[in-house]
């Protein structure tokens, strides 16, 4: 009650002052709408905004529009109202003969058609009544009664006219809209009220446009001349021509504005009254519009639904401030205030204009250059000077412009002489102007103008100048060199220049010396200085906010940090600096001892956009020169809201994706490892704030301290999360800095893997123990069979090498070489000697590696055979051969094919009574490595019957060492060699020789 009392007198004293058109917000098609008839708007328990228009239903969140049309599961595109009821189903009444809603919870549209009974398959419905039992009460004529668990449909035959009198106090239900082909009357009446209807009455006015519930006891309501207040069963009524202000006038419609008061569309005017039925306003901006319905949302925020213009937004704030509407369009540069209370203004467009009573007017100016004007003062004696970004300076007489409108300055053009002291200015034709239009001088660099001491002084881009005007020459005199002067305030003492490279001080002692003093606190680009009544300097920054300067000290105003401050306006009576930014308006007020408040003004206070470039404040009332015409801002009302409790806006999670799906919004998740990447798009829903939110979050983790992140956007995506507890917080901060944050933070449990769960490591840790103990004993049974099989390798290489070097053989060898010795054969035994020797060292050689090469092998087996040859006389030859190319660094077994050279020679060719033939080959066929140790000898077994005859045989195990050898490498290597011992046949003779086959596989 108190809240829409507030918004009516807020309006009534607000509008009545001053015929001007307050900003409105408007969202069309291009903003997303789907249409730009809007029957209806309405805010859901969640905050959210419905839009009911003619081709779909649209759901706003202040920064988008979601449209839901026969596609998404509407049963009809028609929508022309919306209720919701307590849980949290948003019921429609549409042309469509279907019972409708969306369930908020399931985010989808239930849809039931009446077509299957006969007496209501051309009825559309028109509204809803909810009662306790979750029974719904359909507006049809007569009322259908529908149970949306079951989905069943049961017709009564209740006349909706006389349905009204069985509403019970506290039930919600719908307003039906205005539909004279539905009924023959339209009711409208408040959610939630028992409605005060006695029928007798009513139906004594017929035909009834609308009627609007109040309460229990009192109802407007109106036919096309008269408008009713029905209180107590007292009827107060005035006919339409009593009020109106033109004659033959009609009622239109009628719709609640606040609690007690009347919004009466009216033929051609729109106006309030009071439960009284007595005129308070006249809204004359809402007839450019064909308004449906107004609406007023939980912020107080104003809606208008209109039938071609789309939704139009009044903030709550901006409901008493206006913009000049004949300025539309155009960006108001700069502003200065004259002696006669004349606000004067530069645009974009290079044009002058002057304000009174806030009506525009414009100023014609012949020969002016078309660009944004750059400055605008008054001076003592009246006059405006202006300054174009083109260069130009223009010096007018203000009465003569704002009575005349229209002036014909001289045209000066400028001259200027040798050292650059002085400029001169003469005339540029024989035209002859009246000598009281002022004077314009073209394309002279100047930044700035103002008046000090009397004196007229200009900014240049090099430097400062000093206006002195005689008869038709005029002087700008030099006073400052080399500095770039955009902005300059000064006193009776010192005059101060704000330039690109920070403040400068020129004293008036120090005037002609033309050296101004740099002030080395402030460095930053300085866009505009005032001066406030302490005789503090403050410079508007490009970029460095505002910062306030005196007697070498520096203050720094920490909510305008990083800030582009476009001008500076110093209010003295309030004792307050303005400055305009491209982020809205903010207001410096002192409390002393260095203390300031800083409120900000933007577009909920009713800026239409926020930039701002210039301003001026005075008799409580801000003008604003935006990029988008001249606002002006009631600021009394403005610093009383501020002093008054905020209301907060919701903050809504709409939605919340796991690994990019969709999920049904929960306060707590428990969630696999796989599913560990989350999407939650959020939403504040201030509506004033027109998107300029900044919301803070962060994701905590029980173990670490996680800092709040700062954004813009209302989407937020964390990916690849480890497992663990997470807490998601989130906080908005509406375009005034109200905070709401989620009551509840919403809980994320990711699971671990099984691989990184405490049982499992457990297991983990009793099996690695396992394993390990187990490859240890199999390591230690490894090494120990390892030490047994090198033990036995060395055991076999020694016995190899025993039976290649068998006593036999060096008693032979060292018998032979006594021979050569006793029959003083000295050369014979010197050279048998050598090679014994030789032999020797390569079977020791051989015997350290069970490997050797295919050349070295050669060598032993040549060394070896000569020598034999030399101790049994040569009765045998012998050839070792290659049948094809073999590399000389192919390694096979060492000291295996020695036993068999020596089996052959010993005996099979030593007992041959002819002289023998040996031969040793080797062949690479594939991967195999083939060698062949053939004699022409007597024959195995011949030879064995000698060994047996023999009473000092020589038992040799040469050929049991080599198997034994054999076997170990093949488990230690994986060598596998295969020996074939072949008995050679001849036809006539029988057996003729041995032929021993070695194959040795390649790897």
């Amino acid at each position: 009650m108190q809240k829409y009392l507030f918004i009516v007198i807020y309006l009534l004293f607000g509008w009545s002052l001053m015929a001007q058109t307050p900003f409105l917000r408007r969202y069309t098609v291009d903003d997303g709408l789907p249409s730009s008839n809007i029957y209806r708007a309405f805010q859901d328990s969640e905050g959210f905004i419905w839009i009911c228009t003619d081709r779909g239903l649209s759901r706003f969140d202040g920064y988008r529009f979601e449209n839901f049309t026969t596609k998404n599961g509407l049963p009809y595109n028609d929508i022309w109202d919306i209720v919701e009821d307590k849980n949290k189903r948003l019921w429609l009444a549409s042309y469509a003969f279907a019972i409708s809603y969306y369930d908020m919870k399931k985010q989808s549209f239930e849809v039931t058609y009446t077509s299957k009974l006969p007496a209501y398959s051309n009825q559309k419905i028109a509204g809803y009544f909810f009662n306790s039992k979750d029974n719904v009460s359909v507006f049809t004529n007569p009322i259908l009664k529908f149970n949306p668990l079951s989905k069943k449909i049961n017709p009564t035959t209740l006349p909706i006219i006389d349905f009204y009198a069985t509403i019970k106090k506290g039930s919600n239900y719908i307003e039906p809209f205005s539909l004279p082909d539905v009924f023959p009357y339209n009711y409208r009446y408040m959610v939630g009220r028992k409605p005060y209807f006695p029928s007798e009455v009513i139906k004594s006015k017929m035909p009834i446009i609308n009627i609007i519930f109040i309460n229990e006891k009192q109802t407007f309501y109106s036919n096309k001349t008269e408008l009713h207040f029905l209180s107590n069963n007292t009827d107060i009524g005035v006919n339409i021509n009593t009020l109106s202000k033109f004659p033959n006038s009609e009622v239109v419609r009628i719709d609640r504005f606040g609690e007690e008061s009347l919004l009466v569309f009216a033929t051609n005017e729109v106006f309030m009254v009071d439960k009284n039925l007595q005129r308070l306003h006249q809204f004359d901006y809402l007839n450019d519009y064909k308004i449906n319905s107004v609406f007023f949302d939980k912020e107080s925020n104003l809606w208008l639904c209109t039938k071609d213009k789309g939704l139009l937004l009044l903030t709550k704030e901006a409901q008493n401030s206006f913009v000049i509407s004949n300025l539309d369009n155009y960006a108001i540069k700069c502003m200065a205030y004259d002696k006669t209370n004349l606000l004067w203004l530069g645009t974009n467009t290079g044009d002058i204009y002057t304000i009174l009573q806030n009506k525009a007017t414009k100023v014609n100016l012949n020969n002016i250059s078309k660009v944004p004007v750059r400055n605008i003062a008054t001076s003592s004696n009246n006059e405006i000077m202006v300054i174009w970004e083109s260069g130009d300076l223009g010096i007018f007489p203000a009465n003569i412009a704002y009575n005349t409108h229209t002036l014909y300055p001289k045209i000066f053009k400028f001259k200027v002489d040798e050292d650059r002291k002085k400029t001169f200015f003469q005339l540029e034709n024989n035209r002859k102007y009246h000598e009281n239009h002022g004077l314009i001088i073209k394309s002279i660099p100047s930044k700035r103008i103002i008046e000090n001491n009397g004196s007229l002084l200009i900014g240049l881009s090099y430097g400062m100048r000093k206006v002195v005007v005689n008869k038709n020459v005029l002087t700008l005199e030099t006073m400052l060199y080399n500095v770039r002067s955009l902005a300059m305030v000064g006193d009776t003492e010192n005059l101060w220049i704000g330039s690109s490279n920070g403040l400068w001080l020129a004293k008036k002692e120090n005037f002609n010396s033309k050296i101004g003093k740099k002030i080395k606190a402030i460095n930053a680009t300085i866009n505009d200085l005032v001066m406030d009544d302490k005789g503090y300097v403050w410079a508007g920054t490009d970029g460095y906010g505002v910062i306030r300067y005196k007697n070498d000290k520096v203050l720094n105003i920490n909510e305008l940090a990083g800030k582009i401050v476009n001008s500076l306006f110093f209010e003295k009576i309030k004792k307050r600096i303005w400055a305009a930014t491209n982020e809205g308006v903010y207001a410096i007020t002192d409390n002393g001892n260095d203390n300031y408040d800083v409120n900000k003004i933007s577009l909920t206070q009713g800026l239409p956009t926020l930039e701002v470039h210039t301003v001026f404040a005075k008799e409580d009332k801000l003008y604003a020169g935006t990029n988008n015409s001249l606002a002006v801002i009631d600021l009394k009302t403005f610093f009383e809201k501020e002093n008054k409790k905020k209301e907060k806006a919701s903050l809504v999670i709409k939605s919340i994706k796991i690994n990019g799906k969709d999920t049904t919004r929960l306060q707590n998740y428990d969630l696999s490892y796989t599913k560990n990447s989350i999407e939650i798009d959020f939403v504040e829903l201030s509506f004033k704030s027109d998107k300029n939110i900044q919301y803070e979050y962060k994701l905590a983790t029980e173990d670490a301290n996680n800092p709040w992140q700062t954004t813009n956007e209302t989407r937020l995506s964390f990916a690849f999360l480890s497992p663990g507890k997470y807490e998601f917080f989130l906080k908005a901060f509406d375009i005034e800095g109200n905070e709401t944050s989620l009551e509840i933070p919403i809980r994320f449990v990711i699971n671990p893997p099984y691989w990184q769960t405490w049982w499992f490591r457990v297991f983990l840790t009793l099996s690695t123990i396992g394993i390990v103990g187990y490859i240890f004993i199999i390591y230690r049974k490894r090494s120990e069979k390892d030490l047994e099989i090198s033990k036995k390798f060395a055991e076999l290489e020694l016995q190899a090498l025993q039976s290649q070097m068998n006593p036999h053989f060096v008693f032979n060898a060292l018998s032979s070489i006594q021979s050569f010795i006793l029959n003083k054969e000295t050369n014979a035994a010197n050279e048998y000697l050598t090679n014994f020797s030789k032999l020797i060292r390569l079977f020791l050689e051989s015997s350290r590696n069970r490997y050797i090469s295919i050349f070295d092998e050669k060598i032993l087996l040549e060394n070896y055979i000569q020598l034999e040859q030399a101790r049994f006389k040569n009765k045998f030859s012998y050839e070792i051969r290659e049948n094809n190319f073999i590399e000389p660094t192919f390694e096979i077994p060492s000291m295996l094919i020695q036993p068999f050279v020596e089996n052959a020679i010993n005996h099979g060719l030593v007992y041959k009574e002819t002289k023998g033939y040996l031969l040793v080959s080797f062949e690479k066929i594939d991967d195999t490595l083939i060698c062949i140790v053939e004699d022409d000898g007597i024959g195995r077994l011949k030879a064995k019957e000698i060994r047996t005859k023999s009473l000092k045989a020589y038992k040799s195990r040469a050929t049991e060492i080599i198997d034994e050898r054999l076997k170990t490498l093949k488990i230690v290597d994986g060598t596998e060699v295969e020996v074939n011992i072949i008995d050679i046949y001849h036809p006539n003779t029988g057996i003729s020789g041995t032929k021993v086959e070695i194959k040795i596989l390649i790897k």
